[in-house]
């Protein structure tokens, strides 16, 4: 291992032969099934992370402010 900025490496020419297995159609195809719930639910988290982050943007400020009262929020 190299590196000198708190990060460590591993040198090019150790890397250069290193032979990786790549999985057949049927593995690819096997991890696809079993994970698409996961990769479907991550990408909703992802969505609705965004939703809640721009709602607490517009919300704070207002309510920081004073312009904006908790109690005049509706349900």
């Amino acid at each position: 291992m190299t590196g000198s900025s708190g990060r460590q490496r591993v040198p090019n020419d150790q890397v250069e032969d290193y032979e990786l297995e790549i999985p057949d159609q049927k593995v690819i195809q096997e991890f696809h099934t079993l994970c698409k719930s996961l990769f479907l639910k991550i990408q909703s988290n992802q969505q609705q992370i965004q939703t809640l982050t721009k709602t607490r943007d517009t919300l704070l400020p207002k309510l920081m402010s004073g312009k904006l009262r908790v109690g005049d929020l509706q349900p």
